[in-house]
């Protein structure tokens, strides 16, 4: 997941140029979050409000391995 986060900041970076930077990491946060296939996840996300695409990233990662170690122990 953090090489997704990755290319969308690099694609929103190259494809929203002349936009101010606070509106392209609110950009990149929105669409790396929309991305996640898991909607559990995805919706824990939104609900930690992350500040920027580093911390929803943060989150993604922290909150998938707690669901791969839970469903080892299942």
């Amino acid at each position: 997941m953090a090489e997704l986060g990755q290319d969308i900041r690099r694609l929103t970076n190259l494809f929203y140029l002349s936009a101010p930077t606070e509106a392209r990491e609110t950009l990149a946060k929105e669409q790396f979050v929309d991305a996640m296939a898991n909607s559990d996840i995805r919706l824990k996300v939104k609900h930690a409000r992350p500040l920027d695409l580093n911390d929803a990233v943060r989150h993604e990662v922290e909150l998938e391995a707690f669901y791969r170690s839970e469903k080892q122990y299942q």
